[in-house]
This record gives C-alpha cells, sequence and structure tokens, in this order.
C-alpha cells in the first residue's frame, strides 16, 4: 500500500483494492481516467437492503478526474465476457486436440470450423 501518496499524482488510475474510498483526489492529477474495479458494500440506511456497492475511488476523485468507470455496471460486464470467451475458446482448443485438423486459428486467437 502507498503510504506517502501526497508526493504522487497520477493520471492514469486502476483501483483494484477492495477497500472503498482509497483513492482520494490527493492521488491524481486534474482530468484523471480512472477505471474503478474494487467493489466494496458500505453501510446505507436509504436503501431498502441497508448497503450500497461501492468502488474503491472516493467521491472527491470522482468530482476531479476526467472519467470514472462506474460501480456497479462498469467492468463487470466486460469480465463476463472475456470470461464467456476464454471458456469457448477452451472448448475450441479441446475440441481440435480430440479431432486435428477440422479446425482452423484465422488470428487473434478466433477459430473456425
Amino acid at each position: 500500500m502507498l503510504t506517502n501518496v501526497s508526493a504522487c499524482f497520477f493520471l492514469k488510475v486502476v483501483a483494484a483494492a477492495g477497500c472503498a474510498g482509497l483513492v482520494t483526489k490527493d492521488w491524481i492529477k486534474d482530468g484523471a481516467v480512472i477505471i474503478d474495479v474494487g467493489i466494496n458494500f458500505v453501510k446505507d440506511e436509504d436503501k431498502l437492503e441497508g448497503f450500497k456497492m461501492v468502488g474503491d475511488v472516493c467521491q472527491n476523485a470522482r468530482e476531479k478526474a476526467s472519467i470514472v468507470s462506474p460501480v456497479p455496471g462498469g467492468v463487470g460486464p466486460m469480465t463476463v465476457v472475456m470470461l464467456m470467451r476464454n471458456c469457448m475458446d477452451a472448448a475450441i482448443l479441446q475440441e481440435m486436440r480430440m479431432h486435428s485438423g477440422e479446425f482452423q486459428e484465422v488470428g487473434l486467437g478466433m477459430f473456425v470450423i
């Protein structure tokens, strides 16, 4: 963990620490781009469940940055897509080993039957 962040200013940040509000405005330059991967649950009496999902970036950093990925709904959908893609690729590669020669790689890790 960074202990002396007052001396650091970041223009690009990927926050994935799992600590709500970890990244503050003191860490970033004006106009920074932040990808907030963190998933944390904090108490919120206004919510029916009594909690809300937040990322690792605190609100004051969001105001200073030019763009911040949302939490929830930011990197999650892309993670799901990549997991599905990896499963598909693994199934194709396994099938290729069983029946070599029936599949042909066309570049970028994509295969055709």
